[in-house]
């Protein structure tokens, strides 16, 4: 799902229609995600495919990769989708004809392990016997080995020193387009750092 940007737009605060920024044909604040097409939608996505001939991502990984059958397949995948659908675990919640992530309730945690498919290059959180999780990829995955202490990790480093890189009034390209006219506007009055009004750092 959040690989095609399913996900809500912290109210109005990421503009989800904005191609210059997701990537020609991909900016929508139509896409979202079921179970399986119990309705249209301009963008819904399914778990399940129409027929089994047709399989989507998940199915493909689970009947290809980890020879499940078709039932099998889509009990577990209902199972999940019921999981993650239940307003009780807050993390999906409604939009157009189905479901989005909803990004406030996302945690970012620390440590986790990560899994590269030695094929395809593709990184996952988690390991899945093994297969990639890569769409008709066939490629096998290892374990990426860590960077070791916060002291040895450029990018903690980079993010923890003074002055930070950027600030970020001053980058509005992945925002909605009513907050950026609100934070631009106030950049021009105040004009920081002496840059003439219509400089915007990136």
């Amino acid at each position: 799902m959040r690989q095609n940007r399913a996900i809500n737009d912290l109210g109005g605060m990421i503009d989800l229609s904005d191609e210059a920024i997701w990537g020609k044909g991909r900016g929508s604040v139509e896409t979202s995600y079921d179970l399986d097409r119990t309705s249209e939608g301009k963008r819904l996505r399914t778990l399940l495919p129409s027929k089994p001939t047709t399989p989507t991502r998940l199915t493909w990984v689970l009947a290809n990769r980890l020879e499940l059958s078709f039932d099998e397949t889509a009990t577990l995948a209902k199972a999940c989708w019921d999981a993650l659908s239940s307003r009780r675990a807050g993390i999906l919640q409604k939009h157009k004809a189905g479901l989005v992530i909803d990004l406030d309730g996302l945690q970012i945690e620390k440590g986790q392990d990560r899994f590269q498919c030695e094929k395809c290059g593709r990184v996952a959180a988690f390991d899945l016997a093994g297969v990639c999780l890569a769409f008709r990829c066939s490629g096998a995955t290892k374990l990426v080995e860590t960077l070791g202490s916060d002291g040895e990790n450029y990018y903690i480093q980079r993010y923890k020193s003074l002055p930070s890189a950027a600030i970020a009034r001053e980058h509005t390209a992945a925002i909605g387009p009513r907050l950026r006219n609100v934070i631009e506007g106030g950049f021009s009055r105040h004009s920081p750092s002496g840059l003439p009004s219509d400089v915007k750092i990136a």
